[in-house]
Order: C-alpha cells, then structure tokens, then sequence
C-alpha cells in the first residue's frame, strides 16, 4: 500500500459497475495520497447518450479525481469523430453527436472544482470557490408516454447566495434537427427562493453555468 500512488479503473461494464465496491476498497488507501481515475471508458453509442449517463453514475458512485474518454478517432460510434482507422481512406468521416455531448462537460468542467452532492440522478454539479460559479451539467433520456418535454428543478437554497445570471449551453438529438452545441443563451432566472426550472426535450444534454453562487 505504501508505494501506491494511484489506482486506475476502466468503465466497461457499464451501468452495471459496481462503482460503490471499488470506491470501498480505494477508501482503504490513504485517499489523501492516491488518486482514483477512471482512465479508460468508451462506448458504441454515437449519440453520447450513454456517455452521459455512465459519466453521472461515476461521479455519484466512483468519486474518479480523473476521468479519461478512450477512443476519441474511432468507427463504429466509439469515436467522438467517426472515423476509418485503416486501409487507403484512413481519415476522419463526421463528427458524431458524441463529440458535442462530452463537450458539454469538458469545456465546463475544470480541475480543483468541488462536487456537490445532487438529487437528480443524471445531474452532475461542479463548485469553483474562486469564481463562485456552480454548474450543472443535466441530461434527459427518453421522456415517458411519448411527452415532448419535461421540466427539471434545480434549487440553490442550500448555498447561502445565489444571486445568478445562469447561461446555458444545449446538446440535443431528440428531434430533427439536432442542436448540436447551442449556446451561450441567458434564458434562465433564478427565483425568489433561488430554484430555477428548464424545459427538455428528449435525448437533451444541458449545461447551466450559475453566477454569483457562495457557499
């Protein structure tokens, strides 16, 4: 135990991980030493949809420091860019909707923000103390009895200010035409009692970067 200085995890089995277990057993190291990284996932779905959802349960369960997207060029809707990978033709092919997915978390999410605990399961929500920014990242699957839209809450009142203003930025491919990375759109206020509503519609990724938030 006392030359390990990291413990590296690969996301294969998916929504079926037992992310809890190895979070258990990494809690058994000095945490304060050992990084925990999720260094290998990837996925057939190029939507991203289930990158999304496997991204959530990691930060709910995992608690990973670092979280690495494997096949970033790859075919068969592994790759962020669909892309041929031998013979004559090698190349990249299109962008898949993956590509606009992961970057709703990795063009907000940085290194050193704090995680909050959220109660929405497909919610992640990111803390920076220097910038006093909170941001969400949601995403909606499939919405029940063939609705068109479903509203989400998120409610601030547990920080001692909110004062706001929340942009937003939106990937959704659950209607034609897509919207592949839409935003920055200020369309959002938070209320008397610092909750905010937003409407989704199917297979909808959204990032809300909350201003003015302070512990």
């Amino acid at each position: 135990k006392a030359v390990i200085d990291k413990v590296n995890v690969h996301g294969y089995e998916y929504e079926d991980g037992p992310r809890d277990q190895v979070y258990d057993e990494y809690t058994k190291l000095d945490t304060s030493k050992v990084k925990l990284y999720n260094s290998e996932y990837g996925d057939g779905d190029a939507s991203g949809l289930s990158l999304a959802r496997n991204f959530a349960l990691d930060i709910e369960w995992l608690h990973p420091t670092a979280w690495v997207y494997w096949q970033v060029l790859d075919g068969g809707g592994w790759g962020c860019l669909d892309s041929t990978m031998e013979g004559d033709s090698k190349g990249v092919d299109q962008v898949n909707p993956k590509w606009y997915r992961l970057a709703q978390y990795t063009r907000h999410l940085r290194a050193g923000m704090t995680v909050i605990e959220v109660d929405h399961d497909d919610t992640v929500a990111f803390y920076d103390s220097a910038a006093q920014t909170l941001t969400l990242v949601t995403t909606v699957y499939d919405i029940a009895n063939g609705g068109s839209t479903v509203d989400v809450t998120h409610d601030l009142g547990a920080f001692s200010e909110a004062a706001g203003p929340i942009v937003r930025w939106t990937t959704s491919t659950g209607t034609s035409p897509y919207q592949l990375y839409e935003g920055p759109i200020e369309d959002q206020t938070l209320d008397s009692e610092a909750k905010f509503t937003a409407s989704f519609g199917p297979n909808t990724t959204t990032t809300f970067v909350v201003h003015g938030v302070v512990v």
